[in-house]
């Protein structure tokens, strides 16, 4: 009778127990859920973002493992493994929710690891993608240069006279020589570059390019007029002059380019544009200086002026790796304000205002 109580009350315990214990896995396992990534298996195959996929599944099953390994073990004089159907209460419920946890794991483990390797990229051969790489050319044209000057301030003898005729436009067309360095990158090739990572391929980019272009030239523009805004003071005005005279410009492009045919390439290209330029007054003693009892000089000041420009053009494959290229370009350098003189004789300050247009013609070779 005793020992059938005995059972009877081992029994109830035992039931409450396992009862309890299934009532608590669903809380365990939802706090434990809190610290572990899940991943949904969305590739076709093993790209970078799927093998690191894969191995933080693992991490994460091995510390799983670490948990119920806690959980089975008792640590003492001597180390004793417990038979995981042997816990009771709030160990059972928590063993429950790491198994849980545990097979969910391993089923997303397997599926990463079953992905089959990613193929290579295609190699994008052919007419169109001959135009990528480096290139170097050379070329020529015509640089029409416009100079707007304003004259600010005319000082004479130490005191300050009316501007008359103190805005003058200048005009000059000149020859000009550069050279030009670049790269182009055809853009659908650029996304195949990615694919491993699981970027997808570009058709609508296939006749595209994108780049940058250097280029640099030598100019000789001058323009001679007058000494504006000295119009006002007795004089023979033609005899003296002021020249502004364009040297050199560079510019670094971004450059968009079009495939129109596998042997024609419309493009784009603007950035910002350098410009050094020299600007020299001459007032002679047959003009104003020597009419009005001032010294005869001559002065020249010169700045490196920084703007923009932008262009267009055609490029056209003649030979090989040869390319011929007609392009327009438009630039703009802002205002270059400087002085000439001194006020004790005769100061004049002026805005300089200069902007270009050319046209090139040029040949080029791609590396």
């Amino acid at each position: 009778m005793k020992r059938f109580l005995f059972a009877g009350l081992a029994f109830f315990i035992a039931s409450a127990g396992g009862a309890w214990a299934q009532d608590r896995t669903l809380e365990y396992q939802l706090a434990a859920e809190n610290n572990i990534t899940f991943y949904a298996v969305i590739w076709d195959c093993k790209t970078a973002n799927a093998e690191q996929a894969l191995v933080d599944t693992q991490r994460e099953i091995q510390q799983v493992r670490d948990l119920m390994d806690s959980l089975t073990t008792r640590v003492g004089f001597v180390t004793v493994k417990i038979d995981p159907g042997a816990l009771q209460g709030e160990e059972r419920a928590k063993y429950n929710a790491y198994l849980a946890i545990l097979r969910r794991l391993t089923d997303i483990a397997d599926a990463l690891g079953k992905l089959p390797a990613c193929p290579e990229p295609p190699k994008r051969t052919g007419a169109k993608f001959e135009w990528t790489g480096f290139y170097l050319g050379a070329g020529g044209g015509g640089n029409w240069t416009k100079g707007d000057w304003t004259t600010n301030e005319v000082v004479s003898l130490g005191g300050r006279d009316p501007l008359v005729d103190a805005v003058k436009s200048l005009y000059k067309a000149d020859p000009f020589v550069g050279l030009y360095f670049g790269y182009m990158l055809n853009i659908a090739e650029a996304f195949g570059l990615f694919n491993r990572y699981g970027w997808q391929y570009c058709p609508v980019c296939d006749d595209w390019y994108l780049g940058f272009e250097y280029d640099f030239d030598w100019i000789d523009a001058a323009m001679d007029p007058g000494i504006p805004g000295t119009g006002g003071l007795p004089g023979n005005k033609s005899s003296d002059s002021v020249t502004v005279r364009a040297k050199w410009d560079m510019a670094v492009r971004a450059r968009l380019a079009y495939l129109a045919t596998p042997s024609t390439q419309l493009f784009v290209a603007g950035g910002p544009a350098w410009l050094h330029e020299d600007a020299t007054v001459n007032c002679t003693a047959a003009g104003v200086c020597g009419t009005n009892g001032i010294p005869s000089f001559t002065q020249t000041t010169s700045t490196t002026k920084v703007g923009w420009t932008f262009g267009g053009g055609v490029e056209q494959k003649i030979w090989e790796r040869w390319r011929a290229r007609l392009e327009y370009r438009y630039s703009d350098y802002g205002t270059w304000s400087t002085n000439f003189g001194t006020p004790s004789n005769l100061a004049v300050g002026a805005g300089i205002k200069l902007h270009t247009q050319s046209v090139m013609a040029g040949i080029g070779y791609r590396f």
